[in-house]
């Protein structure tokens, strides 16, 4: 797998983790409905955040070994 689709994989994983958990969430939540929206908006911004932190280290990976492959 190459890795654009590494990466791609990566973020799909993540996103479907955090839609879960933010259904089983609010599945189980002892708080308000405003309560538990504002704590849901938190959090996915903070997913999205930690994705982009992942995207940006994934791509530093994939530029140094092209780099490390490139003849001298």
């Amino acid at each position: 797998m190459d890795d654009n689709g590494m990466a791609k994989g990566l973020i799909i994983g993540l996103l479907a983790g955090a839609v879960l958990g933010a259904a089983v969430g609010m599945l189980y939540a002892p708080n308000s409905g405003a309560e538990t929206r504002e704590m849901l908006r938190d959090r996915a911004m903070e997913a999205r955040d930690k994705a982009g932190e992942m995207v940006d280290k994934v791509k530093e990976r994939a530029q140094a070994m092209r780099h490390s492959k490139e003849p001298a």
